[in-house]
């Protein structure tokens, strides 16, 4: 049987986790290559491979395990580490991200007939060649064509916003990418301190300083000022009349999911129950909108569905 090669680009969460279900549910002979140009995201990309223990998940332990079939696996594997976490605790991301890493080390090992090779390099191409694809990187690496690439490069790096001058680019001051975490404590000794923007970055970034005894003023600059909501207790709700999404428009979706939040009103429900139940079917909404909804979705409705899809706990609000 020939080998498939398979090129995997990303090796956060997303690229973890493709490896893990590839070698976990193929008994085929497969030769994964795994691409991470950053060293300090390897296995757990940058959401968790934070070492700060106040940065919490906002899911609950329960709804994070690896797999759809054991729904558990998370909650039981804190179980076996002795972890004082409840199914529905918001568990701080460091240990996530050693649960993923400690799964995809078991994985790998326990899996004979694959070959896994980890490149710490930038992807910087990827040509079609001959119904295969040539992977180009920044160091010069002899490399086989692959029949399969799985792009998992995540949320890309802030961008520096337009109209900021090169002196303030340059100044030790200024961050550009709050995600590396390491910047924050040179601002302890600054009476003032500005973010721009209002999101679950935001919170990181005030909750770390708090953390840090930063006895200085922050502001916070939104265009919308928006923040992310804080997560509810709700009872589990089915969708009722989902509708032909192939045929939908966003107006038609944005009808409809206004009736759904009023029938999970009159059935004691809330909106949070609404989102959740909203979960699986989201990637199929996205999927079968034209172009012209969908850009009408970033440019106006994104900002209001982020603040209520993606919540904060309690303790991080």
């Amino acid at each position: 049987m020939t080998t498939k090669k398979i090129a995997i680009i990303g090796a956060g969460l997303s690229g973890v986790s493709s490896v893990i279900h590839l070698l976990k549910n193929n008994n085929a002979d497969l030769s994964i290559h795994l691409f991470e140009k950053n060293k300090d995201y390897l296995l757990k990309g940058p959401a968790y491979s934070s070492n700060l223990s106040h940065q919490l998940l906002n899911v609950r332990a329960g709804q994070m395990s690896l797999y759809n079939e054991n729904p558990s696996h998370f909650f039981d594997w804190l179980n076996q580490k002795a972890y004082p976490y409840e199914i529905s605790d918001f568990v701080p991301r460091n240990i996530y991200g050693a649960y993923v890493a400690e799964e995809f080390e078991k994985i790998v090992k326990n899996n004979s007939k694959a070959e896994l090779h980890i490149h710490q390099t930038e992807v910087l191409e990827i040509v079609s060649h001959n119904a295969k694809f040539d992977v180009k990187v920044k160091e010069s690496e002899a490399l086989p064509l692959f029949d399969y690439v799985i792009l998992c490069s995540g949320n890309l790096a802030p961008q520096n916003l337009n109209g900021i001058s090169q002196e303030v680019l340059n100044h030790s001051a200024y961050v550009s990418n709050p995600w590396n975490g390491n910047e924050l404590a040179q601002f302890l000794t600054k009476e003032k301190v500005v973010i721009l923007g209002s999101g679950l970055t935001m919170v990181d970034q005030v909750l770390s300083l708090n953390k840090l005894n930063y006895e200085g003023k922050i502001t916070v600059i939104s265009r919308r000022g928006l923040l992310p909501l804080e997560h509810k207790n709700t009872k589990p709700y089915q969708l009722q009349n989902i509708p032909n999404l192939e045929k939908s428009s966003l107006q038609d979706l944005i009808k409809w999911f206004k009736l759904e939040l009023e029938n999970a009103a009159k059935n004691e429900n809330n909106w949070v129950s609404v989102i959740d139940a909203l979960r699986e079917l989201s990637p199929k909404i996205w999927q079968h909108l034209s172009k012209e909804d969908k850009r009408s979705f970033l440019t106006h409705l994104r900002p209001f569905w982020e603040i209520h899809r993606h919540r904060v706990p309690a303790a991080s609000s």
